[in-house]
């Protein structure tokens, strides 16, 4: 099957059917990223930016017949949520999202989450955005709006995980696109390393800040 996430929702396509596709799950809602659980593939996460009563993240559980939300989360930490990416760690598969919540040097409240995973969404979630706008400054003065949007992750030992994110919006009013990265063993707060000590723009994205891949 192949997974489609749009404006209106989850579509499954089947790959051995010609014009096979359905819609499975959050009709009326856009979802902006998806991951498949890799340890079973009938659960899936992801990401819905609007309509904005229904912003955050799910699980789809059934994701291979009628679709069901298995679990979800849409509180006030998940503004404007682009990019879901999963790992698994110690067992455990973890989430990684990057909220899109406006923050700058100043406010910087949960800009990136992390899920330690469990069967509920609605808990277990920790801020890990650390120092990652400590160097968000332009020569303007301090960014007023930086959405950060896009992110990925990977394993790089059986203990640590290396992220990377960037910027998909500030208050130029385009994407901004600066990156910061951190390799980090899930304890305590990671510590971000920005594109250079001036936070130079990259323009490594559209709004969504992702056109890359990242290997290890």
């Amino acid at each position: 099957f192949i997974y489609i996430g749009g404006s209106d929702g989850i579509y499954r396509v089947r790959t051995t059917v010609k014009n096979s596709f359905a819609q499975v799950a959050l009709a009326g809602k856009a979802v902006t990223s998806l991951q498949i659980s890799p340890s079973d593939k009938t659960k899936l996460y992801c990401t819905v930016d609007y309509p904005y009563t229904a912003t955050g993240v799910y699980r789809i559980d059934n994701i291979r017949g009628t679709g069901t939300i298995g679990a979800s989360n849409t509180s006030a930490d998940f503004d404007y949520p682009q990019s879901i990416d999963l790992v698994t760690h110690s067992g455990t598969e973890k989430l990684f999202v990057t909220t899109g919540r406006p923050t700058n040097a100043e406010n910087k409240p949960k800009a990136v989450m992390h899920w330690t995973g469990g069967a509920s969404l609605a808990s277990g979630w920790v801020d890990i955005t650390g120092n990652l706008n400590d160097n968000s400054v332009r020569s303007n003065g301090k960014i007023a709006i930086n959405k950060w949007t896009g992110l990925d992750a990977v394993m790089v030992s059986g203990s640590s995980v290396k992220l990377i994110v960037a910027n998909g919006y500030d208050d130029s009013g385009g994407p901004g696109s600066r990156c910061g990265w951190t390799t980090w063993d899930f304890t305590g707060t990671p510590t971000w390393t920005m594109a250079s000590s001036s936070n130079t723009s990259l323009a490594v994205g559209d709004a969504s800040g992702e056109d890359w891949w990242l290997n290890e």
